[in-house]
């Protein structure tokens, strides 16, 4: 549905000119969608994961650094597509690992 909108988009703004950048765009646009999805997603839920709210909400915010550092000496090195597709499958690794601290996790009283 989304693709479809854009592709409206895209022929209204007369980018149908170039029509390998509209399938790349095509492309992209859900990798972009996800990417903003988790990280508002994790960034809203900092209240949820338990304890201090303020404290949570500041260590979200410190893991930004190493992983802002992580990706400009890597760019270089691996290329933008590989880095991106890494972090991406890494990110989703580790949100389905949350799932264990869920069913072998206690009640938290």
């Amino acid at each position: 549905m989304l693709c479809v909108r854009f592709l409206v988009f895209c022929l209204s703004m007369n980018c149908i000119v170039h029509l390998s950048l509209s399938l790349v765009q095509c492309r992209i646009c859900p990798s972009r969608i996800a990417v903003a999805l988790m990280y508002f997603g994790v960034t809203m839920h900092a209240g949820n994961i338990g304890g201090n709210f303020y404290l949570n909400f500041f260590l979200n915010g410190i893991v930004e650094f190493p992983a802002l550092l992580f990706v400009i000496l890597t760019m270089d090195r691996i290329g933008r597509k590989r880095l991106q597709c890494l972090c991406m499958v890494f990110g989703g690794v580790a949100t389905i690992c949350t799932i264990f601290s869920i069913l072998f996790g206690g009640d938290g009283n």
